[in-house]
């Protein structure tokens, strides 16, 4: 009976990892057709102004969101941290994230940044952005 039950426990281990490997793998790439990011290619960020945020990522690219709830030690933390919603690691043009802030005094908050929009160029040095 042992022999059985660790063939079993093996084969159910080994198909969990295997489903792992293959989510990792299916989440590698952005979904096809939309521009996105990886949380973790934000280079800089700073309040837009009209309760926004925009973020440099990967040193070319402007992102603007919206935000909803306390945001307003933004601009003087140091870092910050967005979780993307869903099942996804990236951020696509749409889609909403918790966007962490740090206290400076201990603690944090967070609030929802909403509706990521990749800017053109035109709009990004219209928002005072340099490439």
């Amino acid at each position: 009976m042992k022999p059985l039950l660790t063939i079993c426990l093996t084969a159910m281990a080994a198909a969990t990892l295997g489903a792992c490997a293959a989510d990792q793998t299916a989440d590698a790439n952005p979904p096809a057709g939309r521009s996105c990011f990886r949380p973790d290619d934000v280079d800089n960020w700073r309040a837009g102004g009209d309760r926004s945020a925009i973020f440099k990522v990967s040193r070319n690219d402007t992102w603007r969101a919206g935000l909803v709830g306390n945001c307003s030690d933004l601009n003087y933390s140091e870092h910050i941290s967005l979780q993307p919603r869903g099942a996804s690691s990236w951020i696509c043009t749409g889609d909403d994230a918790r966007l962490i802030i740090p206290s400076r005094i201990g603690g944090g908050g967070f609030c929802d940044a909403v509706e990521f929009k990749k800017l053109t160029p035109a709009e990004a040095a219209a928002k005072g952005e340099k490439r």
